[in-house]
């Protein structure tokens, strides 16, 4: 099993990709937990985040990398909003094998799986229905924002590393094996955090603007609807690194600024130097899943996002990171990222909801989203 890193998440080199190979594999779930080594495997009862954490100081012992899928399912494990035996999360420790020059040409083709349709679409009108039982709920005080997405599947004979090559990988590009015929294929352009030099960054997204538009940035810039949004979503990550963060070292940046190929974003910059011993799990604890693609407050919003999204995340809008050596941290939000399973894509896109949102401009924002699938499926 291998996995391939954009350039971007290793020294911004973007014109090159890297190759690591996986030693190990450990499949975490509520109730118990395997591990996969030389062909043979082991089995653990003990508490999830006992065992991230373990997993990360092996790593480190060993001089690996660790590569984390953690699901969004993981959140619900986190706020006690599932009981069931989903899988939430899967870890890799691996080491470096090379450095690739990029290739976009790359002909190999993928087995189609011809049980699922060639094209899956969400209906307008069940998105729409949706998004008025999250009004009503934003008219009754049970949440100020909910993030509400639906998914999109395509069946496609492209495999998925011809599907990686073709992305833009603008920000955080990997091409990760779960398994044979499961690839989570990353090319988001969001940070769920970072830590460097004992400094925690997180920097949530909100506020999307279609590039197609005539004076897009200015539009989006002067937005209320989009500025109040993204306030609100960085007062929740103020407060969700606060207890991990030493008193008086908090840093806010607010609005930045980002243009993507085909939408630009506004996003924020919240950061601090984090308190002695804190683990992965204590970070993950605090910020997932993100509160960009939940929304505020996070546990009741989380349990809204259950009744009014029909479909299980999964891997979408969980996170992709990478621990490296030397104890750095990066972990994404998987957003703009495809899931391949056996010859179906499946894609996850949406926004937040808030008093100020017009049900068809969130409509088309999901569509807007989704125009990179174009380039990558056809």
């Amino acid at each position: 099993m291998k996995i391939l890193i954009n350039g971007k998440w290793i020294d911004k080199l973007d014109q090159f990709f890297f190759e690591f190979v996986v030693q190990e594999k450990y499949y975490i779930f509520r109730n118990n937990s395997f591990l996969f080594k030389n062909g043979g495997f082991q089995r653990f009862k003990e508490d999830p985040e006992l065992i991230i954490d373990r997993i990360r100081e092996k790593a480190q012992r060993e001089d690996s990398y660790l590569f984390s899928l953690v699901f969004y399912e993981y959140g619900e494990y986190l706020f006690d909003i599932n009981s069931d035996n989903h899988l939430l999360a899967f870890f890799a420790i691996a080491r470096f094998s090379k450095k690739l020059k990029k290739d976009k040409d790359i002909k190999k083709n993928s087995i189609q799986n011809k049980k699922y349709p060639k094209y899956e679409f969400p209906e307008k009108d069940d998105y729409l229905k949706s998004y008025e039982r999250v009004r009503e709920n934003i008219i009754s005080g049970n949440t100020y924002q909910l993030n509400l997405t639906r998914r999109i599947n395509i069946r496609r004979d492209r495999s998925p590393e011809n599907v990686f090559y073709r992305a833009d990988n603008e920000v955080y590009g990997a091409l990760f094996p779960i398994s044979s015929k499961r690839y989570v294929i990353s090319d988001s352009p969001e940070l769920l955090f970072e830590v460097v030099d004992e400094k925690i960054t997180v920097k949530p997204i909100k506020g999307t603007v279609s590039k197609k538009l005539k004076d897009y940035k200015r539009r989006l810039l002067d937005s209320e609807k989009d500025n109040r949004e993204l306030m609100m979503i960085t007062d929740l990550l103020r407060n969700d690194i606060a207890s991990l963060i030493q008193k008086k070292t908090l840093d806010v940046i607010f609005p930045e600024y980002m243009e993507l190929k085909d939408v630009a974003h506004l996003y924020s910059v919240v950061s601090g130097k984090l308190k002695k011993n804190i683990t992965l799990s204590n970070i993950l604890r605090k910020v997932f899943p993100g509160g960009s693609i939940t929304g505020v407050p996070k546990k009741r919003t989380m349990e809204l996002i259950k009744e009014n999204e029909p479909d299980k995340r999964g891997f979408y809008t969980g996170s992709f990171g990478i621990t490296f050596p030397d104890g750095r941290m990066s972990f994404n939000i998987l957003i703009r990222s495809l899931f391949y399973d056996r010859g179906l894509y499946k894609y996850g896109s949406g926004g937040g909801i808030t008093w100020w949102s017009k049900p068809d401009q969130e409509y088309d924002e999901l569509l807007d989203k989704a125009k990179k699938l174009e380039r990558l499926l056809g």
